[in-house]
């Protein structure tokens, strides 16, 4: 599109230059009513659309009025009939039974149903049909304060019979049903339709229900008499003593034979617009014309169109305006795109800046709301392959549908298909066969999903859902969102695998690539935070360092294949008997350690015994052989055997030294304050004298037990 307004092509002009008017368009369009419209329509209105129709409508609605009084006066006249059978009832109680009294009233009455209720609403004794639903019989007073109206025309008197204070009401009803309405209808003269509500609840009717419903929203408060579609209703509001809405109704009054007059007047009208019209076609046809194609043009994506401006009347100045909107929307479209291009540009910053990112959750939901925002969504989400090759979700947003970490089967839904395929899919949900959710995905509107790539290979898909332009998510997603969202699901493929590549690798930094177990790294560092908990806290805190006892011989023996594998057997053994809080790493080659946190040497000796334990009790079966194992293990207790970890470490060490050369298949203490007392090759300890006897180590103060060089 080029900004020259000036170098824009104009339509050609045509004859009609030749036959213009000076005849404004307000004025030829103002003519052509006059004739064409007006004439016919006020005779058409003064004779039928106003005059006949409100006579007969005002008949109507003074018989409606007439009838909406006799159905009060009906109703009200029930009542009172109601509140005698009800003191009637309170009355018959002095000198019978409450059963007897009710059942008499009953008869007497004829009444659908009559009750003596105390004060909690039961029924003392009650007989006849109860209303269905009703529980507390107290709120049967639709004559009184207007309560059980909805189910019965109720009337209640209080009751106060001196040996029985607990009676509190007296209470006589018929029941409300579709054959109340019907029985009001029959006592009027036309028989109007006759409809009964408390509040906004129909309680019956001779009307079909959605008709009367539909009545009862559309008349307001306050109504006297109002068209409803195609009856007359009139109404009588509730009131006290009155609990019910009237609504007596009846069509609206046919016309006859006047449509046949309005038709000849519509005809004649036509013929002379007809003649009018022929005339009036040469003066605005040729600007209307020039108008519409114009518009097509424009709606087909021309916007370098221009309109001719031939005169200064409305048709003149619509010309302008058309050119002036078109300007407007080449303005407009060329900012939308730098927009757009700015969009993107901030979209590949923002990837570059993810591939910096190490936390991958926190990563993931930064893609998922940057995702959201690209392409105005109002829920989304991210879901990956996991180790096991199952499609995992991830993370999600505005889903609380969403099972947390729900699984989509490979192939299966939206979600499934996008990650067998590799291709993009948006549309309205359910329209196609690669749109059709699975149960296990979110139920929304519209969706847009790419796969998310590494490596060449699929990793996962980046989705979203229903657009916030409009209120109820209906707008589609276009291709340019598409396009928008794989720009951005190929940077954010870019910093999920940097994640993953990160956390594998600070995962090889602290693990042991035989036995799975943490190195000898994350042990100082491990020990070292322990060793700072203890001191703040003044907890307890031991270190176990194992070594296998002849490990040279299996290696010489059976080969390092098979001296691997008692390695690892040996580190599985440990994880397993040891606690969770408890820490296992591979200090060097077949050296282990174990810290043990909030253990006190008592704790540490009977751990080192079940450790002992569990390597000698089972020979470890390696390549069809069973090889009987030992270790020795030393003992190190914080802060007795030292206040540091290398410390610590050392003094397991000696310890470990000693039960090597005690006998091996045994664990040793080392000695307090981690010294070796001069003129002893290795550090003095105190001496267990039977592996797994518990050693007591002496406190601060206390004489030490007997010490035995190494």
């Amino acid at each position: 599109m080029t900004s020259d307004i000036g170098a824009r092509r104009p339509l050609p002009a045509s004859g009609a230059d030749r036959h213009r008017t000076r005849i404004g368009l307000r004025a030829r369009l103002s003519m052509a009513f006059v004739f064409v419209v007006l004439i016919p329509v006020l005779v058409g209105c003064l004779l039928v659309a106003v005059i006949v129709p409100d006579v007969l409508r005002g008949q109507v609605s003074g018989r409606l009025r007439a009838d909406r009084t006799d159905v009060s006066d009906l109703l009200a006249a029930q009542c009172g009939h109601a509140m005698l059978d009800a003191r009637a009832l309170g009355l018959r109680l002095v000198g019978t039974t409450p059963q007897q009294a009710v059942r008499a009233s009953l008869a007497e009455s004829r009444a659908d149903y009559a009750a003596v209720v105390d004060a909690s609403g039961a029924a003392v004794a009650e007989a006849g049909r109860r209303p269905a639903g009703v529980t507390d019989l107290s709120v049967l007073d639709g004559c009184g304060s207007g309560r059980g109206a909805e189910v019965a025309i109720a009337g209640r008197v209080e009751l106060a019979v001196g040996n029985h204070p607990d009676w509190r009401y007296a209470v006589v009803a018929w029941l409300i049903s579709p054959q109340t309405a019907a029985d009001l209808q029959a006592h009027l003269a036309d028989q109007p339709a006759v409809t009964l509500a408390v509040g906004s609840e129909i309680v019956s009717s001779t009307l079909p229900l959605p008709v009367a419903r539909a009545q009862l929203a559309a008349i307001r408060p306050g109504a006297d008499v109002t068209q409803v579609g195609s009856r007359i209703v009139a109404v009588h509001d509730a009131a006290a003593g009155e609990p019910y809405r009237i609504l007596v109704s009846r069509p609206v009054p046919e016309l006859g034979g006047l449509p046949w007059i309005f038709l000849g007047i519509i005809g004649f009208a036509t013929a002379g617009a007809i003649a009018i019209g022929r005339f009036l076609a040469r003066l605005i046809s040729q600007p209307v014309a020039e108008l519409s194609e114009a518009a097509s043009r424009v709606a087909g994506g021309d916007l370098d169109i221009t309109l001719p401006v031939r005169s200064r009347d409305e048709v003149g100045r619509l010309a302008a305006a058309f050119n002036h909107m078109t300007a407007e929307l080449r303005r407009y479209i060329g900012q939308l795109e730098r927009s757009h291009a700015e969009l993107r540009e901030n979209l590949e910053r923002l990837g570059a800046a993810l591939a910096q990112t190490h936390n991958l959750p926190g990563i993931l939901a930064v893609i998922v709301d940057t995702a959201m925002a690209s392409v105005r969504a109002s829920a989304g989400l991210v879901a990956l392959f996991e180790s096991d090759g199952v499609l995992h979700v991830k993370v999600s947003r505005g889903l609380p549908e969403l099972a947390p970490d729900a699984v989509v089967p490979l192939g299966a839904g939206i979600i499934g298909r996008v990650a067998e395929r590799g291709t993009p899919v948006h549309g309205v949900v359910g329209d196609g066969p690669g749109l059709r959710p699975i149960p296990e995905e979110p139920r929304r509107r519209t969706v847009l999903a790419v796969p998310l790539r590494q490596a060449g290979r699929i990793s996962g898909v980046l989705a979203v859902y229903d657009q916030e332009e409009t209120g109820d998510g209906g707008a589609a997603f276009t291709e340019n969102d598409v396009r928008t969202l794989g720009t951005f699901a190929g940077q954010a493929s870019v910093a999920i695998e940097n994640v993953l590549l990160h956390q594998e690798a600070e995962r090889l930094s602290l693990t042991d690539a035989l036995t799975g177990l943490w190195n000898y790294r994350y042990l100082t560092m491990t020990l070292g935070h322990e060793i700072e908990r203890a001191t703040r806290f003044r907890r307890p805190l031991a270190l176990l360092m194992i070594d296998l006892d002849r490990f040279k011989d299996i290696n010489d023996r059976h080969g390092h294949q098979a001296g691997d594998a008692v390695l690892v057997e040996l580190a599985r053994r440990l994880h397993t008997t040891v606690r969770e809080v408890d820490t296992v790493a591979r200090y060097g080659g077949e050296e282990f350690v174990v810290i043990l946190p909030e253990t006190d040497a008592d704790g540490a000796a009977h751990t080192a015994e079940r450790l002992r334990q569990a390597v000698r009790g089972t020979p470890f079966h390696v390549e069809q052989m069973d090889i009987p194992v030992t270790a020795s293990i030393g003992i190190a207790v914080f802060p007795r055997h030292g206040s540091s970890a290398a410390i610590l470490l050392r003094a397991a060490d000696e310890a470990l030294y000693v039960a090597k050369h005690s006998g091996r298949d045994a664990w040793r203490f080392a000695r307090a304050g981690g010294e070796t007392p001069a003129g002893l090759s290795t550090p003095r300890i105190v001496v267990v004298p039977e592996a797994g006897e518990p050693a007591s180590v002496p406190e601060a103060g206390e004489p030490g037990q007997p010490e035995a060089p190494a």
